[in-house]
């Protein structure tokens, strides 16, 4: 819900936590993002560090599904067009 993205954004900002976060695949995509970012402690840095590969293989498959999804789309409203040309 909403209310409960926001209070977690303020509850990390107020504890001066760079990144934020809710449930495991926000946390999975801000490891992914984390790039340049500062870390609030050695523990989040090395976490980060030791999942970044187990991570990037999950996004991979999530990257494949929504692919997926867009390619049956496209072929869907190709195939509509196509009856729609033809009626």
């Amino acid at each position: 819900k909403p209310e409960q993205v926001a209070k977690q954004i303020v509850k990390d900002a107020i504890q001066g936590n760079f990144n934020s976060s809710i449930g495991s695949d926000g946390y999975m995509l801000s490891s992914l993002t984390c790039g340049m970012a500062p870390v609030t402690s050695i523990t989040e840095g090395l976490t980060q560090v030791v999942t970044m590969g187990l991570f990037r293989t999950i996004a991979l498959f999530y990257i494949g599904s929504f692919d997926s999804i867009v390619r049956r789309c496209m072929m869907q409203r190709a195939k509509s067009e196509i009856a729609d040309k033809t009626a």
